[in-house]
């Protein structure tokens, strides 16, 4: 329903798909997204979301940070 196996084929494939597909076209409503400290970011999703478990906790920002350091 939201990625086409025949074209995803790959993972990352398929996360470029996701503002996209319907389920999260409205990204760029949100206001956090917009902030002049996170806009530049908001463009590549998967540096604060992890794919199909995307609830990101807004009030832990010290906590993201270190989270998205430890996988960069």
């Amino acid at each position: 329903m939201c990625h086409n196996p025949h074209v995803n084929v790959k993972p990352k494939d398929a996360l470029k798909s996701c503002a996209d597909a319907g389920c999260h076209a409205d990204w760029r409503s949100v206001d956090f997204h917009q902030g002049k400290a996170h806009r530049k970011g908001a463009e590549n999703c998967a540096t604060c979301h992890t794919p199909h478990s995307a609830r990101v906790d807004a009030s832990d920002c010290v906590g993201c940070h270190q989270n998205v350091r430890a996988r960069a």
